[in-house]
């Protein structure tokens, strides 16, 4: 935990590895993933713990291009229907979210698809806001992505609580501690 920092500024979590061959890598972090010690990592199924700070918990939603369109005409945005992928890959809607003019072009952007991905984050006095488009994904999240995601927001683990379970409670690294309230 040590290696992690935050950034005020951009709201950014960043994780930096300092190799003894004296190369330093940087990447940006969401979150912590914990492996039992006595058992190897493996990236499929097993004993795998994962936590976030809460407004990195986040789903991805299918918007429809024709209602992204629509949010690009408007100054304030539009609201959009938003879908997750249910039972034979059927769109299930469920709610709207706004996006905003700039976000409905970035998403629209270079795309022939009549639908673009976009990932949503959870606040808990706004809701479902849209945080950034993925072009990178061609599928919203399944329900049980989502339902696992809406759990582990009502669980509500803190960076404190986290600190107890791992037996440092008094000793809680400060960048595990600063989180915005975006």
């Amino acid at each position: 935990l040590e290696s992690l920092s935050y950034d005020a500024a951009t709201g950014e979590h960043v994780y930096t590895e300092r190799r003894s061959s004296g190369v330093t890598r940087s990447n940006l972090n969401d979150g912590l993933i914990f492996v039992p010690v006595r058992e190897p990592y493996m990236c499929a199924a097993g004993t795998l713990l994962k936590w976030k700070w809460y407004y990195m918990n986040s789903v991805d939603f299918k918007v429809w291009a024709n209602e992204l369109q629509a949010a690009t005409r408007s100054p304030d945005g539009a609201e959009v229907r938003a879908c997750i992928q249910g039972q034979k890959q059927m769109d299930v809607e469920v709610r709207k979210v706004r996006v905003s003019p700039q976000l409905a072009r970035e998403a629209l952007a270079g795309g022939t698809r009549s639908f673009a991905i976009v990932e949503c984050g959870y606040h808990p006095e706004r809701g479902w806001e849209v945080h950034r488009c993925r072009p990178d994904k061609h599928k919203a999240n399944y329900v049980a992505t989502m339902m696992e995601t809406l759990e582990t927001i009502i669980d509500n683990v803190s960076p404190v609580d986290l600190c107890v379970v791992c037996g440092c409670p008094n000793d809680c690294p400060p960048a595990l501690l600063d989180y915005g309230t975006t």
